[in-house]
């Protein structure tokens, strides 16, 4: 994984609408929620992006936001966001170039080809702020929103955010 304080790897990806999204127009608006996930549909990524949804308000009303990326085509994005109310951008990264950047390929950590389970705060600033795995479960993950909303309101009290 990337580690805090790295630069986060630049991108350029559709959404579930088509619509071309880079990782400069996201951190411009604030603090970003990166979060990883292998498929649309099965049983954890729905678990984990229904949660996401459910905290997105709460990160959002101390500047940020929370962005999904998988590997599946902005179509069936549009029909997992829909069915599931999720109100999230997300991102389709086919070729899997981005998820290798961010260090979100190879299952468990082995094999090459498998989408992991990866999460990421990214600051205004372009850098890793938090950083989270976790292959089977999404205890971590909702771990990692608390310590994020922790650390957003703790700055957003301090002054600027990052």
């Amino acid at each position: 994984m990337l580690r805090p304080g790295q630069p986060a790897p630049a991108f350029s990806l559709p959404d579930q609408h088509g619509v071309t999204v880079t990782l400069a127009s996201l951190v411009s608006r604030g603090p970003q929620v990166l979060f990883f996930y292998p498929a649309d549909f099965t049983p954890i990524c729905t678990a984990e992006a229904c949660y996401y949804r459910d905290a997105a308000s709460e990160l959002a009303s101390l500047g940020a936001r929370i962005v999904g990326i998988s590997g599946d085509p902005p179509e069936s994005h549009r029909r997992f966001e829909g069915e599931h109310s999720l109100g999230l951008t997300l991102l389709s990264d086919p070729s899997g170039e981005i998820a290798r950047a961010y260090r979100a390929i190879g299952l468990f950590g082995i094999l090459p080809f498998g989408r992991r389970r990866v999460t990421y705060l990214v600051g205004t600033d372009g850098l890793i702020k938090d950083a989270v795995a976790q292959e089977l479960g999404i205890s971590r993950h909702q771990d990692f929103v608390r310590r994020t909303v922790r650390t957003l309101h703790d700055s957003h009290h301090a002054g600027p955010q990052t």
